[in-house]
């Protein structure tokens, strides 16, 4: 295919969003905490699935974890089996993402199994990879386990606000966290959700996860790039469906701040809370 046409098919895509607007009079209200969250959290710092993910979540936003040794290319992992080819963008673009109210936050600086590494080679791949996150913005700071796999770090006396996750897959039910104040944001639950899953991902969504819950959906990248990647198109339908389902799409920095103030519930952001769209 041309690169007319590829640039023709994603324009296609962009519009399956805003088919049909539904009044915010039939969205449900934020009484208490009665709303239902969902974040699109992208792993590994793929910048060109960052940059269809932006422009089809527009104008919500999404939460990206990057590998500084990835964007500075200061070693190898380039090459590394999932990396090779890929282009995972550097400091500048990732401030554009920033400045567009993307989150863009940490995953380490070297992708390891953090669980084997000696308490001071953790830190280290936690420091390191602040470090190059505070030259991208000013924070708050979240730091996501490669491989989802936890260690024994004290994040918070590293700077950070949250971060850890624990994640199961689409092949298992649906896992959220409560916005009552309940929820250890160290230990977040998250939900690896698989296009193969997709109609048993949507109906999960629907009928499983209560009010008053925050759904943490976990991807790599778009099209090709990363492990187990979402086409466009169908990532496009996802997003669709879930505002039909009057989900309000939040970051993982939104929530967390809203959750640590107490006003969940209140969490607004981008057009979840103004319109629905339909396929």
């Amino acid at each position: 295919m041309s690169k007319l046409g590829v640039a023709q098919d994603f324009s296609a895509l962009h519009t399956l969003r805003i088919v049909r607007v539904v009044p915010a009079a039939r969205f449900r209200q934020a009484g208490g905490n009665a709303m239902r969250y969902v974040t699109f959290r992208f792993d590994d710092g793929f910048i060109g699935g960052a940059r269809k993910a932006a422009t089809l979540l527009a104008p919500d936003r999404a939460s990206f974890f990057v590998v500084a040794d990835l964007v500075t290319g200061g070693t190898d992992l380039r090459d590394a089996p999932g990396f090779l080819g890929c282009d995972f963008g550097s400091v500048a673009q990732w401030r554009e993402i920033s400045a567009q109210g993307h989150d863009v936050q940490l995953h380490s600086c070297s992708h390891p199994d953090m669980s084997q590494l000696a308490p001071a080679e953790q830190l280290r791949e936690v420091q390191g990879s602040l470090a190059l996150v505070r030259t991208i913005h000013d924070g708050p700071y979240i730091f996501c386990y490669p491989y989802n796999i936890l260690a024994d770090i004290d994040l918070a006396a590293e700077g950070l606000v949250a971060g850890g996750f624990t994640t199961r897959s689409s092949d298992e039910p649906v896992q959220f966290n409560a916005i009552d104040g309940t929820a250890d944001v160290f230990c977040l639950n998250s939900w690896a959700v698989r296009e193969r899953h997709f109609d048993d991902v949507v109906e999960q969504l629907s009928r499983a996860v209560p009010d008053g819950s925050w759904t943490i959906l976990t991807f790599h990248s778009l099209d090709g790039e990363g492990w187990e990647p979402w086409s466009s198109w169908f990532f496009a339908r996802l997003v669709a469906q879930l505002r039909l389902l009057h989900y309000t799409i939040v970051t993982v920095a939104a929530m967390v701040d809203a959750i640590g103030q107490g006003r969940a519930g209140a969490v607004v952001q981008g057009a979840s809370a103004r319109a629905a769209v339909t396929m």
